[in-house]
């Protein structure tokens, strides 16, 4: 998990984002932090969804799970910018009798260090996955760090993430529908088609299952979509498989 960070590198945040920041050596919840977004903004570390009637001060999301828990469905991407952060080792102190804990910082040479957020209008939280070995030792979750090349990946994903939901909510709705109560609400986009025609049209891609299954696209369907394009003509330049689902560990869980 994340509970305190350092932002004291001021020359390296000015270099890379043109801002000037006063070095702080322990960013708390609840604070006003450096994110960015669409760009670099002042956001309060602690979330909380719209709908929730007492701030819930949320500050760490398993990113295992942003994608099932309703208070994360309403979030866009962000990135905390930081030089270090702080985490610490619980133990029994035998002696004592007593539980303690050990602080421990971590930082990559005094450069900045790109941690995975989310946000909303009420504010922002970092995203947390599972420890590798380097860490496990100290604390069993850990920031999800981004590397350079990674930053831009999840912020864009912000408009996967909004696709993946709206074909998620329509799949369940198809599933759980009638190809008749379906095709009452689609009447409107047909209007030369007799509903009943409409209904055993919908009734007979029903029944072929491309409505389930996992959400997500094969490099053999990737590429027959872009054949399909090629063939209209709407394509300047050749998009690659390899390129566009590069980044597995950060787009699998959306």
């Amino acid at each position: 998990m994340c509970g305190r960070y350092t932002l004291k590198n001021k020359d390296e945040v000015k270099k890379l984002y043109g801002i000037d920041i006063k070095p702080n050596y322990n960013v708390a919840p609840s604070s006003e932090v450096i994110v960015l977004s669409s760009g670099p903004n002042i956001m309060k570390w602690s979330y909380s969804p719209s709908w929730a009637k007492k701030p819930m001060n949320i500050i760490n999301a398993r990113i295992e799970t942003l994608n099932e828990k309703p208070s994360f469905r309403e979030s866009k991407r962000c990135v905390f910018l930081t030089d270090g952060w702080y985490e610490w080792k619980r133990w029994f102190d035998w002696e004592r009798r007593e539980n303690k804990k050990v602080p421990y910082y971590h930082m990559n040479k005094n450069k900045i260090i790109h941690i995975a957020g989310i946000y909303n209008d009420n504010g922002c939280a970092v995203i947390t996955e599972e420890a590798d070995s380097k860490f496990k030792e100290i604390h069993h979750r850990k920031p999800v760090l981004l590397d350079d090349n990674e930053i831009k990946v999840w912020l864009e994903g912000d408009k996967c993430f909004a696709f993946i939901k709206a074909y998620s909510k329509a799949r369940n709705f198809i599933n759980e529908h009638s190809a008749i109560e379906i095709s009452s609400i689609e009447k409107p986009f047909f209007p030369d088609l007799p509903q009943d025609v409409l209904s055993t049209c919908i009734d007979q891609y029903k029944k072929t299952d491309c409505w389930g299954g996992p959400i997500q696209i094969t490099e053999q369907a990737f590429n027959s979509t872009v054949e399909i394009f090629n063939y209209n003509g709407l394509l300047q330049r050749q998009p690659v498989y390899s390129e566009i689902c590069k980044d597995i560990k950060i787009i699998s869980y959306f």
